[in-house]
């Protein structure tokens, strides 16, 4: 009943000053607090709330995607508080998983983002949106990954998909891809609102989105509905979700995540191998195994390489070791 109310609200706010937009938010908060009795710390809200104010009577959106998100001046989007109320009220649960697993899976890649110059280290965090950081996840266009790469893409990225495995589904393979695609997709449009609306939407219908509307950011776009709803709501929900991340202790998430910190190694092995074998071997579990290597579809290590590295836990390391 309350998201019916705020969207009234929302109408109601389009072109009147900027007080209202202030006023809006505030009450959006203050709705999804009552509606879903969530128990995010209230500083969470305040930082928010202080947030809106500060920034209500600034109209411009030409400041870079990743510094608006860090001096919450993106709040000024209402698609964005839209989003948060989201994650933090109805899809409160999933916003847990994703996160919980993101914790698993980003010591296995963050080093490909820290050797990585050119592209902003936030953007580990887009398998929050695209998978909910889970690396089997299959969307009903059949993209695959972390990354969500479809078929057409994988291949384009190099990424194998055969009898052995599907590198979409690879942790470190796949994410060094995305970073590739990243980049490219930011050295064609010079803005990341619209690099990360190509990696939802595809570049083409984005670029005909753009040279059909000469002029107009990606905001302007997207409250003219002039892209397809996903893609007008690719860039508010990371922002919301890159938010969350960065204000995370002040929320009821934070108690919910584990204390583990996983560390990883590469094993590598001479093939010819299977799975069943490195696992005897070893002495490591072939469920194991499999949860940090996805990309593997059956038991046989693909033959046509001398050596192949698999992803394991530290921990597992040293019992194998021992």
């Amino acid at each position: 009943m309350m998201v019916f109310l705020c969207v009234h609200l929302r109408s109601v706010m389009i072109k009147k000053n900027k007080l209202k937009l202030a006023f809006l938010c505030l009450f959006t908060f203050f709705a999804f607090r009552c509606a879903h009795q969530s128990s995010d710390a209230k500083q969470f809200e305040d930082i928010i709330s202080k947030a809106v104010l500060e920034t209500a009577s600034d109209e411009s959106n030409d400041s870079d995607f990743f510094e608006s998100v860090d001096d919450l001046t993106i709040l000024r989007s209402y698609q964005v508080q839209e989003q948060i109320n989201w994650y933090l009220g109805y899809d409160y649960a999933g916003t847990v998983a994703a996160f919980e697993r993101s914790q698993k899976y980003i010591p296995a890649i963050d080093n490909i983002f820290n050797k990585e110059k050119d592209i902003p280290f936030e953007l580990i965090y887009l398998p929050l949106l695209e998978s909910g950081f889970s690396p089997v996840a299959v969307s009903k266009s059949n993209a695959k990954g972390l990354w969500q790469f479809v078929s057409v893409t994988a291949e384009e990225l190099d990424l194998m998909d055969d009898t052995y495995v599907d590198e979409r589904n690879d942790i470190r393979k796949s994410t060094k891809a995305a970073v590739r695609h990243l980049k490219y997709l930011y050295s064609v449009f010079k803005n990341w609102e619209f690099a990360l609306a190509a990696y939802n939407g595809g570049a083409g219908y984005v670029r005909s989105i753009i040279s059909k509307n000469p002029g107009m950011n990606y905001w302007q776009l997207a409250e003219a509905n002039k892209f397809k709803r996903e893609t007008a709501l690719y860039v508010p929900r990371f922002a919301a979700l890159l938010i969350i991340q960065k204000h995370i202790k002040t929320t009821s998430i934070y108690s919910k995540l584990s204390d583990t910190k996983i560390d990883f190694m590469k094993v590598t092995i001479e093939t010819p191998a299977t799975v069943s074998g490195v696992s005897k071997s070893f002495g490591i579990s072939e469920k194991k195994i499999r949860e940090f290597n996805p990309q593997l579809k059956g038991n046989v290590i693909p033959p046509y390489y001398k050596t192949y590295s698999l992803l394991i836990p530290h921990s597992e390391r040293i019992a194998m070791l021992k």
